[in-house]
């Protein structure tokens, strides 16, 4: 089976905001077919407006190293070139897909369309069991090396946990895989593409039927306190 390549990207940014705020950091790492990391790419990029103290202390990226950064129109088209025609993958992407994007915008620029795959979305459905799915808590529960809210470390942290996905995926019982076949969940195919070992077996996504005097209903349940 042909796996598609993958680039792993993470951002930072001034906040929250893809429309008022700017990025201050891009970063991609490209994989090869076992997810080990073979190219990568890390730049700062020049606001334009003000970085809060909060971003700065939060990051580590001072204003005085990014007044000294390229602009977005030097690093962006170095950007879309490392990226090409791969499957973009992220932690929560849609939020540095839409930094890029508003990025690109404001240049005149057509953003690439890139597919895409949300490892946040993938561990919502596979790790039910998780009360906390951000990357921090993510890398704490697979015990690897924790992300630092810089861009290059987050991207490689999300390679990590993509490879955990894949395990978690490979490790479905037949009620959990058919289940998700069954809403032709996208990100499936992908994740068996790249299969890994599993971690441990996954809880059931599946609620087994009930068994024991409790399933056997009211009346049995008479029978026995007569009894």
């Amino acid at each position: 089976m042909t796996r598609p390549q993958l680039v792993f990207i993470d951002t930072e940014t001034t906040g929250l905001d893809a429309v008022a705020d700017r990025l201050i950091e891009v970063a991609a790492v490209r994989v090869n077919a076992r997810l080990r990391i073979t190219e990568r790419f890390r730049s700062l990029v020049r606001p334009g407006i003000p970085v809060s103290l909060m971003v700065q202390r939060l990051t580590g990226i001072t204003a005085a190293e990014l007044g000294g950064a390229p602009p977005i129109d030097e690093v962006y088209p170095r950007f879309v070139e490392f990226v090409g025609d791969a499957v973009v993958v992220g932690q929560n992407v849609g939020f540095d897909l839409g930094f890029l994007t508003a990025a690109a915008r404001r240049r005149g620029r057509r953003p690439p369309a890139w597919s895409s795959f949300d490892t946040l979305e993938a561990s919502l459905l596979l790790y039910p069991e998780l009360d906390r799915h951000g990357l921090d808590a993510m890398a704490q529960y697979l015990q690897v090396e924790p992300p630092a809210h810089r861009a290059l470390r987050d991207a490689e942290a999300t390679v990590e946990l993509f490879a955990a996905l894949c395990g978690r995926a490979a490790a479905l019982a037949d009620p959990e895989r058919r289940l998700l076949q069954g809403i032709a969940w996208p990100p499936l195919a992908l994740l068996d593409r790249f299969r890994q070992a599993p971690r441990e077996a996954p809880p059931p996504l599946v609620a087994a039927a009930p068994s024991g005097p409790a399933a056997a209903g009211p009346a049995a349940l008479d029978v026995q306190a007569d009894g």
